[in-house]
């Protein structure tokens, strides 16, 4: 991993928004480095807060562990992120990673209508075997 060095920029989409965060700190615990993030991008950020804690996951990708002040923030959801959805250190990434993880949905999507779509044939095929066996 590249050093990482106060200012640095990342980037997540929490679609269809780009919300560009900068490297506010680093934490050092027994437990490895954590990165704390500030939002550049937030409305209520002067009201409420709008720092994020993150870290190294196992596959090696920054993951969300917890936003400073979550209990009262109402921008809690823009910072969490989902399994699958990280951090990024270019725009790219982070847009590249989010259009990877909609084909995924869709595909899924499209799989399961298939699925529907199969047995729908398969009844109305055996609907006609019955009609021709009257």
């Amino acid at each position: 991993m590249k050093n990482l060095k106060i200012g640095q920029k990342f980037y997540k989409y929490s679609s269809p928004y780009l919300i560009e965060y900068e490297l506010s700190g680093i934490l050092r615990r027994k437990e490895g480095l954590y990165y704390q993030l500030k939002s550049i991008d937030c409305d209520l950020k002067k009201l409420i807060g709008d720092e994020i804690i993150i870290k190294l996951d196992d596959t090696n990708n920054f993951k969300y562990i917890s936003m400073i002040n979550e209990d009262d923030s109402q921008e809690h959801y823009w910072h969490a992120t989902s399994a699958g959805y990280y951090f990024y250190l270019t725009k790219k990434e982070a847009l590249t990673q989010l259009l990877k993880n909609n084909i995924k949905v869709y595909e899924n999507k499209l799989a399961k209508l298939k699925e529907y779509t199969d047995e729908l044939q398969s009844k109305i095929l055996e609907y006609k075997e019955q009609l021709k066996a009257l």
